[in-house]
């Protein structure tokens, strides 16, 4: 295994706003000799100055210039990012200071164990992410969802959802979730859809709150299915796509979407082999 010689830290200053948790993570990663990589917008934070090893860039050189990403934060932090990772390959290894945890490797009481990373004591897990278009637009990627809804909610959404060139069925819902594996334990979990295991690659789609009930339950679709979902609207009301809860891009009743499993992934990082079905029974 390659030895490192560059770690990039992304830090979330709403869960750290003070960095001392950041400085925790420095200190246990003492016997890593070359440089840390920190945001320059942190360069005058006073629990950082006297660190030995730090190296202030512009935050786009965090995800080009780094052997490893640490994400500091919780499950959020890592979606943030999940994209630009892809792009550049470079792989993701999270500390939650959050509430759950599906996608970090340590919880913040477990910091000193982060000096295996070091001694390349970890593994890599490769999870997929799907990639949407709306009518000509650009690409966008979600590692965990996608959702179709109104922009506002308390509305309900129409459209006709077709996979290849069949017409599967028309919804009338609260919105659509189209999940990876490792979004099985996010939003479709809580709409009543199931947990995948994210070993392999699947799509699920899960009607929110659905007016037929036949149309309400989690249906899991080969990763090879390319998704249409066209005539979205609610009337009085914008229907957008968003990914992850995040990015969102407003869907006009003549476009259609296109979903489909994307060509890059993401890889994220644990000390030892796990299951997002393992941290669920674990943390539920």
């Amino acid at each position: 295994m390659q030895k490192m010689k560059k770690i990039s830290i992304f830090l979330n200053p709403v869960k750290d706003p003070s960095l001392q948790r950041c400085r925790k993570v420095i200190l246990a990663l003492s016997d890593f000799e070359g440089e840390f990589l920190l945001d320059e917008k942190f360069s005058r934070e006073k629990n950082l100055t006297d660190l030995k090893n730090i190296v202030f860039v512009k935050e786009e050189a965090l995800f080009s210039k780094g052997d490893m990403l640490l994400a500091l934060g919780g499950d959020g932090t890592i979606l943030s990012i999940a994209s630009r990772a892809a792009e550049t390959g470079i792989p993701i290894f999270g500390i939650n200071f959050g509430n759950v945890g599906f996608m970090t490797s340590l919880e913040e009481k477990e910091v000193k164990k982060i000096s295996a990373l070091v001694r390349g004591e970890y593994t890599v897990s490769s999870r997929m992410l799907l990639s949407c278009r709306v009518g000509e637009g650009e690409e966008f990627l979600a590692l965990n969802e996608f959702v179709i809804a109104p922009e506002k909610g308390f509305h309900m959404v129409e459209l006709s959802l077709y996979t290849g060139r069949k017409k599967l069925c028309d919804f009338r819902a609260d919105g659509l979730i189209f999940n990876t594996p490792t979004g099985s334990t996010g939003y479709a979990f809580s709409a009543g859809g199931a947990v995948i295991d994210d070993s392999f690659d699947t799509i699920g789609v899960k009607a929110v709150s659905s007016y037929l009930l036949i149309n309400g339950h989690h249906m899991i679709f080969s990763p090879e299915t390319v998704f249409t979902v066209k005539g979205a609207r609610c009337y009085g009301e914008t229907v957008t796509v968003c990914a992850d809860g995040r990015e969102k891009r407003v869907v006009l009743p003549d476009e259609k979407v296109k979903i489909c499993r994307a060509k890059k992934r993401v890889n994220l990082i644990f000390l030892k082999e796990r299951s997002n079905l393992e941290v669920f029974f674990r943390k539920f």
